[in-house]
C-alpha cells in the first residue's frame, strides 16, 4: 500500500459490542519504502475498552525502536565524486581509500555505512560532478537536483547549507569541519614606509632626546667658548660642529676631538656614558623584537594581492561560483590575477600548488583538509611553521547531511547519526578524515632583513646626499657670487 514510512496512520477495528463493554483495537500502519522494495507494516498498537476507562497502549512506546529495521529497501544514496574516470561499479572502493581526494564524500560515505549497518537497508550510488547547480536554490544541477527530483532517496555525502536552499532540502546533523583557505609561506610583510628605526623608543622619549642634544651641543659650545676666551684654548668649532660631535657620540662613532681641560673632558664622559646606556636599550629592543615577535599575519583579500604573491586554485564549483556572484572589489581583482586576460589560469592540482607554497612565492587556493595532509609529509619545519592560513573564501563551518524537504526518513536517520555521534564513532572517523595543521615544531623562526624592511634607511641616505648636493650647489654659487663681487670693486 502507498503509505510513507513515517506515516501517521492508525487504523481501529472493533472486537466486541455489548451492552458492558465496547473494546477496539489499533493497529499502526507504513511502509518501509513504497517503490523501493519496502514492506507494508501493520504493528498492533493497542486498544480501547469502555470498561477499563480508556486506551491501553500495547508493546514498546519508542517509536524508533518500531521501525528501526529497513530490511530488504533499495535506496539510491547520491554522492559526489570530482576526480575522472571512477566508474559506478567502482565508487563504494574510492570512497574507502585514504587519499588527499574527494574527502567530503569519503568522510560523509564513512559514517553512511553505519547507518547501513543499522538498519539494513541496501542501496545503490549515483554519482555526481557537484553538489548543487548554479542557480540561486542550486536545484538545476548536482546532487541537489537529483534529490529534488527523487532521482536519489538519500545523500551519503555532506554540503554547505545557504539560507536560499532551505525551502528544498532538509538539512541535519552538522559533523564534517570544512574551510577553503589560501594557503602561502608568510615570510613577513613590511611596509616600505613603516620606521621600524622609531619603534625602540616612545614618543616621548625622541622629544626628550631631541632636546638633550640641543642642550648638550649648547654646553659643549659654551664650555669651548670659555676655553678659547679664557684659558686661551686653540681648539674653536662652531655650535654645529658640537651638535655633529654630539650626534656622533650618541650613535657610538667616537669624538673627533679631545679636550684638553677637565671640564669638557668630564661633559665628553657624561656624554659617552649617557650614549652607551640609550644604545644598549635601543639595540636589545630590536634584537628582543626579531627573536620574539612572528610576523604579522596577513588576513584580508587586500593583505594578500599587496604580498604580489602569485595566486592559484585547486579547481571546484563552489569556488568558480564564489568568484562569479561575489562583486567584492578585492575578491574580483583576485579573480582576475588567478584567470589573467592573455596566458594560462592559475589552476594546479593539489601536489603541484603545495609545491609552489613549498618553494616560495605563491599562495593556493585549496580545502584545508586536503592540504594539510600533504603539507605533514612534505614541508621541512622552517616552511611549516611559515605556513599562512587566515584568508579563507568560504570560512570554517560545519557540514551537515541532507535530504529533499519532508523525506520520510529524515526522523530516523536524525535519531540514528546523533546516536553514532554520541558512541563516538563521528570522533573516531573525523580523526582520520579530518586533518589539522601540522604544530610548529620549531622554537625560532628565523627571520631575513630585506630591502623593504632598510627602506627608509636608504631613502634617508638619498634624501641626506640630495640636500648635501643642494647646499654644496648654493655654497658654490655663493662663494662665485662674492668673488665675483669682490673682482667688480
Amino acid at each position: 500500500m502507498p503509505f510513507r514510512f513515517d506515516s501517521n496512520v492508525k487504523v481501529t477495528t472493533l472486537s466486541s459490542l455489548t451492552n458492558s463493554d465496547e473494546t477496539f483495537f489499533l493497529y499502526e500502519m507504513y511502509n518501509t519504502g513504497f517503490g523501493k522494495n519496502g514492506s507494508f507494516i501493520s504493528n498492533y498498537y493497542g486498544y480501547w475498552s469502555s470498561k477499563r476507562d480508556g486506551f491501553v497502549h500495547i508493546g514498546s512506546r519508542n517509536r524508533y525502536r518500531e521501525k528501526y529495521v529497513l530490511s530488504g529497501v533499495n535506496l539510491k544514496a547520491g554522492t559526489v565524486i570530482r576526480t575522472p574516470n571512477i566508474n559506478d561499479s567502482e565508487i563504494n572502493n574510492y570512497l574507502i581509500q585514504r587519499t588527499p581526494d574527494d574527502w567530503i564524500s569519503k568522510f560523509g560515505y564513512s559514517i553512511f555505512v553505519l547507518l547501513v549497518d543499522m538498519h539494513k537497508f541496501k542501496y545503490t550510488q549515483i554519482k555526481r560532478e557537484m553538489w548543487f547547480g548554479n542557480d540561486s536554490a542550486g536545484l538545476n544541477g548536482g546532487v541537489a537536483q537529483a534529490l529534488y527530483e527523487e532521482v536519489v532517496d538519500i545523500s551519503s555525502t555532506m554540503t554547505l547549507m545557504k539560507i536560499r536552499r532551505l525551502g528544498f532540502h532538509d538539512y541535519f546533523n552538522p559533523m564534517y569541519k570544512f574551510s577553503t583557505v589560501f594557503i602561502f609561506r608568510n615570510r613577513g610583510g613590511h611596509c616600505l614606509w613603516q620606521n621600524e628605526f622609531l619603534k625602540p623608543f616612545s614618543t616621548g622619549v625622541w622629544i626628550s632626546m631631541f632636546i638633550i642634544l640641543l642642550l648638550i651641543s649648547i654646553s659643549i659650545k659654551v664650555i669651548n667658548w670659555t676655553e678659547v676666551k679664557y684659558l686661551k684654548s686653540i681648539c674653536s668649532y662652531s655650535l654645529v660642529s658640537t651638535i655633529l660631535i654630539t650626534i656622533s657620540i650618541l650613535c657610538q662613532q667616537g669624538s673627533p676631538i679631545l679636550p684638553r681641560y677637565i671640564t669638557s673632558r668630564f661633559v665628553l664622559f657624561v656624554v659617552l656614558t649617557l650614549s652607551f646606556i640609550l644604545y644598549n636599550y635601543y639595540t636589545s629592543s630590536i634584537v628582543s623584537a626579531l627573536l620574539n615577535t612572528k610576523p604579522k599575519e596577513l588576513t584580508t583579500f587586500r593583505d594578500l594581492i599587496r604580498t604580489g604573491l602569485q595566486l592559484g586554485i585547486q579547481m571546484a564549483p563552489y569556488t568558480l561560483v564564489i568568484f562569479q556572484r561575489n562583486m567584492n572589489e578585492d575578491l574580483q581583482t583576485i579573480r582576475r590575477l588567478i584567470f589573467p586576460e592573455k596566458g594560462k589560469p592559475h589552476v594546479w592540482n593539489l601536489t603541484e600548488g603545495l609545491e609552489k607554497v613549498r618553494i616560495g612565492g605563491s599562495a593556493y587556493h585549496v580545502e584545508s583538509g586536503y592540504a594539510y595532509s600533504v603539507i605533514s609529509k612534505t614541508f621541512d619545519p622552517q616552511a611549516i611553521c611559515e605556513i599562512s592560513d587566515k584568508i579563507a573564501l568560504i570560512p570554517p563551518s560545519m557540514l551537515p547531511y541532507w535530504l529533499k524537504k519532508d523525506a520520510p526518513y529524515r526522523n530516523l536517520f536524525k535519531l540514528s547519526l546523533r546516536r553514532i555521534e554520541e558512541v563516538g564513532l563521528v570522533q573516531r572517523n573525523r580523526k582520520i578524515w579530518e586533518k589539522e595543521k601540522p604544530p610548529c615544531l620549531s622554537n625560532t623562526i628565523l627571520l631575513s632583513v630585506g630591502l623593504d624592511q632598510i627602506f627608509i634607511a636608504l631613502f634617508l641616505l638619498v634624501v641626506g646626499y640630495f640636500i648635501s648636493c643642494s647646499i654644496m650647489f648654493l655654497e658654490i654659487c655663493y662663494v662665485t657670487y662674492v668673488k665675483k663681487k669682490q673682482h667688480q670693486q
